[in-house]
C-alpha cells in the first residue's frame, strides 16, 4: 500500500511482514517481523510478536519497542531523544551516531556491549531490558 510520507500510520499484521520505507510523521506497527528503513516521524512505537525488527537509517527522536520473540536491530542516522526497548526472549542491537548517551540496561541472561560515549545526565536516553538475549549498543555501521 502507498501513503504519502507525511500521513501518521498504524500497520497491524499479527504473524506476518510490515515493510515501511520513507515516513516523517509518527508510525505504529504490530507485526511478526518488521523491516523499517529511512523513518524519521518524531514517534516510533514498535510492537514484536514473534519475529524480527530491523530498522536502517532511523531519525525518530522517540523509538519504543515491546518485543515478545525474536531480535531487534535498530540502526539511527541522528541521535534519538529516546530509545526504550523491551524485549521477552531475542537479542537486541543498536547502532548510534556519535553523541553522548544515558545508557540503563538489564539483562537477566545475556550478555550487555555498551560501546558508545555515556553520561547519566545526556539529552540522548537509551534503555534497553530483556529477559533472555545479548545487548549490544554500538557505533552505527557504515551504510
Amino acid at each position: 500500500m502507498k501513503v504519502p510520507r507525511d500521513v501518521a500510520i498504524t500497520a497491524e499484521n499479527d504473524k506476518g511482514l510490515v515493510e515501511a520505507t520513507g515516513f516523517t510523521a509518527d508510525f505504529s506497527a504490530k507485526a511478526g517481523d518488521m523491516r523499517l528503513s529511512d523513518l524519521s516521524g518524531p514517534h516510533l512505537d514498535l510492537e514484536g510478536r514473534d519475529g524480527s525488527i530491523e530498522g536502517d537509517r532511523i531519525s525518530a527522536r522517540s523509538v519504543t519497542v515491546a518485543s515478545r520473540n525474536g531480535d531487534n536491530e535498530l540502526n539511527f542516522v541522528s541521535a534519538p531523544d529516546l530509545v526504550d526497548v523491551r524485549s521477552q526472549d531475542g537479542d537486541v542491537r543498536l547502532g548510534l551516531p556519535e553523541a553522548t548517551y544515558a545508557v540503563d540496561t538489564a539483562a537477566k541472561k545475556g550478555d550487555i556491549t555498551v560501546d558508545v560515549m555515556k553520561n547519566d545526565t545526556s539529552d540522548h536516553a537509551v534503555r534497553i531490558h530483556t529477559r533472555n538475549g545479548e545487548i549490544v549498543i554500538g557505533k552505527r555501521e557504515a551504510p
